[in-house]
């Protein structure tokens, strides 16, 4: 259109000319039948140009990582487009539409593969602690999912896949650190079972501060009351 536009100012500007003056009509009509061919000429370029633009586009599409289905519409939605310019601004869509389908399947695999590691290493976890903690994965999968397809560009995409990550990873440490942490008080009371001079109420007191413990300092701390008490 912007290619066209000193075409039409020129065909106005005859016809202004004409109705202003006594210009001779055989004079102006090839004149207009002039820019006429050649307005006509350009719409067929620029009618060739779109289709070789949108050949190239549909060919650009395959290294966005599309699904089948977003890909299809996409190439449709090219076919039908009247523009370069729409064309420019569906690439642009099927860019960020391509970077969110990665994100996404990011975060599902990632989630995949730290859903199986609570359960190999299980540790000493119920089975039903093992379900909550995985549940807890597939909830920040489901956020993970809405967020980045909520999200404007490609930054913003990037940080909600971050976030995910981060969130799923944390789950499996905090397991993690929960077990060692119950391994832990499991050896303290041993250890305090196999002292010899208390009796049984005391060691059941001290068992109890070790079972009660949030860390590893109170474990210690309650292991070391004992081995002074006895």
């Amino acid at each position: 259109d912007a290619t066209k536009k000193p075409f039409d100012t020129k065909l106005s500007d005859a016809t202004k000319a004409y109705d202003a003056s006594d210009a001779m009509p055989d004079t102006l009509d090839k004149a207009r039948t002039d820019l006429k061919d050649a307005m006509d000429k350009l719409d067929g370029e620029a009618q060739v140009q779109l289709v070789s633009k949108k050949s190239d586009a549909k060919n650009t599409l395959n290294g966005y990582g599309l699904s089948e289905k977003d890909k299809k519409q996409f190439e449709n939605d090219i076919d039908n487009a009247q523009s370069e310019g729409d064309v420019d601004k569906l690439l642009k869509a099927a860019a960020l539409k391509g970077v969110k389908t990665q994100a996404v399947q990011a975060v599902e695999e990632a989630a995949k593969q730290k859903k199986q590691e609570l359960k190999t290493n299980q540790g000493t976890s119920t089975n039903q602690e093992i379900t909550d903690a995985q549940g807890k994965v597939d909830g920040f999968v489901t956020t993970a999912k809405e967020e980045i397809n909520k999200a404007a560009d490609e930054d913003a995409v990037n940080q909600k896949k971050q976030t995910a990550l981060d969130n799923i990873s944390n789950v499996v440490a905090a397991n993690a650190a929960k077990d060692k942490l119950d391994a832990a008080k499991e050896e303290a009371k041993k250890t305090i079972n196999n002292l010899k001079h208390l009796d049984g109420d005391e060691k059941s007191s001290y068992c109890n501060q070790v079972g009660n413990a949030s860390d590893q300092k109170g474990i210690d701390e309650a292991v070391a009351a004992a081995k002074k008490a006895d």
